[in-house]
């Protein structure tokens, strides 16, 4: 492998890293300018059987 594939490689997962961060990021903001939550809210477990 030459060192300019190398370059190219590193440069291409530099393009692919950044709108998929920048996506990331703005639907983070959007979650929490909207107050959503991004942890589901723990329920009660509902009754189990006993056994006999």
């Amino acid at each position: 492998m030459s060192p300019r594939s190398l370059t190219r490689g590193c440069v291409m997962m530099a393009v692919g890293l950044a709108p998929a961060a920048l996506f990331g990021f703005g639907v983070t903001g959007w979650y929490d300018r909207r107050g959503l939550h991004r942890i589901p809210a723990e329920t009660k477990p509902e009754k189990t059987a006993v056994p006999a």
